[in-house]
């Protein structure tokens, strides 16, 4: 706030009730006091009844590696950075957090060491172990629920964009820190869509046939006669990072099924049509640039503004950071326009003007 009230703030919009006081943060960590001992007796029960049940599946549960995945979830007051459950579920038991998931995180978990897991649940050693089990709501299998996110296949199915002879979905490899577990992924979806007639890669572009990676070398082998396909594409982000994602068209919804049952997918979500559901008109240059004096000054930092039409509505610019030669203008454009004509480019929402 400037302490010179001669020189107030052009239209503030936010207002400082207490002076700004530098406070030190208050550490984190898992002490005794983030046990929540309410829960734990009935957690280590729960727990390690739901790592039975994991058990007793194991020969129908996808497995890469011996590695598969579970879902932790969190009870609604313990989803924080600061309970992680990474002192239970740690690499000493089989297990790594590798993503985010609802209300919870996505585990790569060893089928061999569930027993391990399961005595660690029943008899944690020490306080971090204790406070993550007590934080704990539920430790599941990954399993097609999941993977449609509580809807079901053929909801998906009928809801997918229609081509003449299939249907389109985007879909991401489940993610593996271990790479031997990557490369049995990437082996199991080239089978499937090899030998699989009723599932087709997409190509990129109309004129690039399709060809696959084999892990077993650096060439990849003929799938069709070009690299620019959607699952090659992947299958080399994959190998790389373990994180890619691919259009897939199944001509037939037993195809569908056959492959979300393989447990290779992280997530799928059927291509749906785009259509313009409102119009604005407006000149080449979008619409016309009203009088915003008076108007709330907005600060955008993005990668530059060189559109004219939106000059008289600046306020005041900074030094760049780079030269205008290297700027991402084209979406400090966008940007610009979103601020000033928001309410005029999505009509059907209620935005000030």
């Amino acid at each position: 706030m400037a302490e010179n009230s001669n020189s107030p703030l052009l239209n503030p919009v936010l207002e400082l009730h207490r002076q700004p006081r530098p406070q030190k943060p208050t550490g984190g960590g898992k002490d005794s006091s983030k046990v929540n001992k309410t829960r734990l007796p009935k957690q280590k029960v729960r727990l390690a009844e739901e790592c039975e049940q994991i058990l007793s599946m194991r020969e129908v549960i996808p497995t890469f590696a011996g590695k598969f995945h579970m879902i932790a979830t969190m009870f609604k007051d313990s989803i924080a950075p600061t309970y992680e459950p990474r002192d239970l579920l740690s690499t000493s038991v089989g297990c790594r957090l590798v993503a985010p998931f609802t209300q919870g995180y996505l585990i790569e978990a060893n089928i061999g060491r569930i027993l391990p897991l399961i005595k660690t649940i029943r008899d944690p050693q020490n306080v971090a172990t204790r406070v993550d089990i007590s934080r704990l709501k539920n430790l599941t299998s990954f399993d097609q629920n999941a993977l449609v996110r509580g809807s079901n296949l053929k909801n998906l199915w009928d809801v997918a964009l229609e081509l003449d002879d299939g249907k389109l979905f985007t879909v991401w490899l489940i993610p593996f820190y271990t790479p031997a577990a990557r490369h049995e992924l990437l082996d199991t979806l080239g089978r499937h869509v090899s030998e699989n007639p009723s599932i087709s890669d997409f190509p990129i572009s109309q004129s690039s046939p399709t060809r696959i990676v084999d892990l077993r070398r650096d060439e990849p082998f003929p799938f069709s006669s070009s690299g620019r396909s959607s699952i090659a594409r992947a299958f080399r982000s994959y190998r790389n990072t373990g994180v890619a994602r691919a259009t897939i068209l199944f001509h037939d919804f037993k195809a569908l099924e056959e492959l979300a049952s393989a447990g290779i997918f992280y997530r799928i979500d059927p291509v749906t049509r785009l259509s313009n559901t409102s119009h604005i008109d407006s000149v080449r240059g979008g619409p016309e640039v009203p009088d915003v004096s008076g108007e709330p000054i907005v600060a955008v930092i993005d990668g530059g503004m060189n559109s004219p039409q939106y000059e008289t509505a600046q306020a005041w610019t900074a030094q760049p950071f780079v030269p205008d030669s290297f700027a991402e203008s084209g979406h400090g454009n966008q940007v610009t326009s979103l601020v000033v004509h928001g309410h005029q480019w999505n009509p059907s929402l209620s935005l000030p003007e």
